[in-house]
This record gives C-alpha cells, sequence and structure tokens, in this order.
C-alpha cells in the first residue's frame, strides 16, 4: 500500500476513513474474493446505508458483545418491560405467545440480558402501558411487577416510567437502546422480529439521543416510579390475592 504504518493502523481500527479504491487495493493485497469481497465493497459506498444490519440469531448475541463493554446504556421500552428486568416466567411468556417460533436457544439468548447490570450506569425508560398491559396471567405480571420494584433500587440502575398520556411522540419510533462504549463513538441499537441494526452514524445516535431527551423531560423520577409501580400491582394485578406466588428471579452472577 506504500503506507505509514500509523496510517495503516488508523484505517484497520476505524480511526480514518478509506475510500473505496484503498479498500479495493487492501482486500486485493490480502487475496479476498467472491461474496466476501462484494460486501465489503458494498459497505465502502458512501451512498449505503453504513449501519451493520443483523438478521437471524446474529442480531441479539451481536448486539450484547457490543453492549457488553459499555460504559453507559440507555434504553427505552413502549411496550414490555427490558428484557435485562424480565423475570423467566415473563419472558418465556413474551417468547411463547400466539404465533411464536421461539426456541430453547433463544429464550436462553434473551436471558444473558440480565448479564447488562453489572454495567457501571445503566438508565431505562419504560412506557406504563408496558406495566398495564396483561402479557399472561395475573400471577406472573404481579411477579414481574415485584422484581421491577426490587431492581429499582439496585445501584448503577435508573428506572423510570413514562406515565400514560405523555411521550406519545417519542413512543412512535419504537424501543431503542444508546450505548457509549469505550474507545469508540456512541452506538444506537433497534430491533424488530426480522432484523436487528447497530449503527453508530453521527446523524443517527444524535437523533435519538434527542428522543431520549423529550423522554426523559415526561418521564416520573425514580421514587414517583415506584409508587407507580406498586400502585398498578393493587389496582390490576393484586399481591395479595391467592394467585401471588414468589418470584424466579435471575442471578446475575450466574
Amino acid at each position: 500500500m506504500d503506507w505509514v504504518p500509523s496510517t495503516l493502523s488508523r484505517t484497520i481500527t476505524g480511526l480514518r476513513v478509506a475510500s473505496d479504491v484503498e479498500i479495493a487495493s487492501m482486500i486485493g493485497l490480502c487475496g479476498i474474493a467472491g461474496a466476501t469481497r462484494t460486501r465489503m465493497l458494498e459497505l465502502c459506498r458512501p451512498h449505503r446505508d453504513m449501519a451493520l444490519h443483523l438478521s437471524g440469531d446474529e442480531q441479539w448475541q451481536t448486539y450484547l458483545i457490543h453492549a457488553h463493554d459499555a460504559t453507559r446504556l440507555l434504553e427505552f421500552q413502549p411496550h414490555i418491560v427490558p428484557w435485562m428486568i424480565q423475570t423467566p416466567d415473563y419472558a418465556r411468556a413474551l417468547l411463547g405467545g400466539e404465533g411464536s417460533t421461539a426456541s430453547d436457544a433463544e429464550f436462553a439468548a434473551r436471558r444473558e440480558a440480565v448479564s447488562l447490570l453489572r454495567l457501571p450506569n445503566v438508565e431505562v425508560l419504560v412506557h406504563e402501558w408496558a406495566l398495564r398491559t396483561p402479557l399472561c396471567d395475573s400471577a406472573t405480571m404481579s411477579d414481574q411487577l415485584h422484581h421491577l420494584l426490587r431492581m429499582s433500587v439496585r445501584d448503577g440502575l435508573s428506572l423510570r416510567v413514562i406515565p400514560i398520556g405523555q411521550g406519545v411522540a417519542g413512543s412512535r419510533h419504537g424501543a431503542f437502546t444508546l450505548l457509549d462504549v469505550p474507545l469508540g463513538p456512541p452506538v444506537l441499537y433497534r430491533e424488530d422480529h426480522v432484523v436487528g441494526v447497530l449503527s453508530d452514524h453521527k446523524p443517527h445516535v444524535a437523533a435519538y439521543r434527542r428522543v431520549w431527551a423529550a423522554l426523559c423531560a415526561v418521564a416520573l423520577d425514580e421514587q414517583t416510579s415506584r409508587e407507580l409501580i406498586a400502585k398498578i400491582v393493587v389496582d390490576l394485578y393484586d399481591s395479595a390475592g391467592d394467585n401471588w406466588r414468589p418470584v424466579e428471579s435471575w442471578s446475575i452472577e450466574g
């Protein structure tokens, strides 16, 4: 390539933007051909979406690889309880709903999200609709909400609820996660049942940071959020009734 070592190093580590001609030269020298060469060259084209599109089983595992190194994780969930603070019964009901093809492997993969609670700074926003929506039987929902109350006082975790009537504009964007990672730009993660998208494109990340700020502005504080969760338990799921049972918690150390 006739480059000084620092240029090569900065190119390989992503600290320098290389042209498509430079990338083509590099992969040619490395003997890369066929479909791999085509895919790499497509990533170099400036008119293409530079986000990493993940399909099938790879999307959740790839997200976790990025998330495990994060120094700060911000997650918004408008429709469900965030995966990292779900009980096993709630997660099974979510994955095993009508028309679901979820496997034991997918359940195990989703369970790994609990390990993200080890991160030094985790902030979660969840909409009140997610807490009031009966995903399954009342006992499971009661257990889940009691679990949220326990998690809400955990060091390093901020759990706040967006009340009904607020956050509608932000909710239309769907669930998303923002990651601050060491030695790299912030990352945005979004997914649906078909594909997950990881993007460090600055305009994309900045747009969702604005959405996050708008949601934080209407979210209840942590103490008021706990009080609302407790009220929902009493109002809807009768925590003192015969259907209540102890929760099976996922071990963060396990």
